[in-house]
């Protein structure tokens, strides 16, 4: 069987690697991909992943250079200044982290809730944003199976969930 080895080149850092000729010296070190973390629109911090905008330009260079993209959704994950105004769409453990926020141990995390609809209907929207990306590999889904963080962390208890 024949087996095609890829190297996949992560970046992580805007500031470092958003440009054209960094993409192109990445091909030129020998990678076949760039791996590339999508962040919320509205994230405003600087430091990982990147926005709609500059992950279509990163992809578009990509092409250019024929290497693949590979892109991380973040899933529910990465969504803190939306949950800032809209906290009954995150998802709520009741758990063993230690980081409760009252006495019956119940945490608001900053994940969306996977389960409620409109959350379900922004991603599959994303997924098809995505899938239309210019010399597209791979989507990684990131943590769709796990609910929670830690120990006992387990399920989702917003309102939704246990009605």
């Amino acid at each position: 069987m024949k087996r095609t080895i890829r190297r996949t080149a992560m970046l992580h850092f805007e500031r470092a690697s958003f440009s054209r000729d960094y993409v192109k010296w990445v091909g030129e070190e020998g990678f076949t991909d760039i791996g590339l973390g999508l962040k919320p629109d509205d994230d405003k911090m600087t430091g990982q992943g990147y926005v709609w905008e500059k992950v279509c330009r990163l992809a578009e260079w990509a092409g250019e250079f024929e290497l693949g993209v590979i892109v991380f959704t973040g899933y529910m994950k990465y969504r803190e200044t939306f949950l800032r105004t809209h906290p009954e769409r995150s998802l709520v453990c009741v758990g063993g982290s230690g980081t409760a926020l009252d006495s019956d141990n119940i945490v608001r995390t900053r994940w969306l809730c996977p389960f409620q609809p409109e959350n379900k209907a922004e991603y599959v929207d994303l997924i098809h944003k995505v899938i239309r990306l210019p010399a597209l590999r791979e989507i990684h889904l990131n943590d769709e199976a796990e609910i929670g963080f830690s120990n006992g962390d387990v399920g989702c208890y917003c309102e939704h969930c246990v009605a």
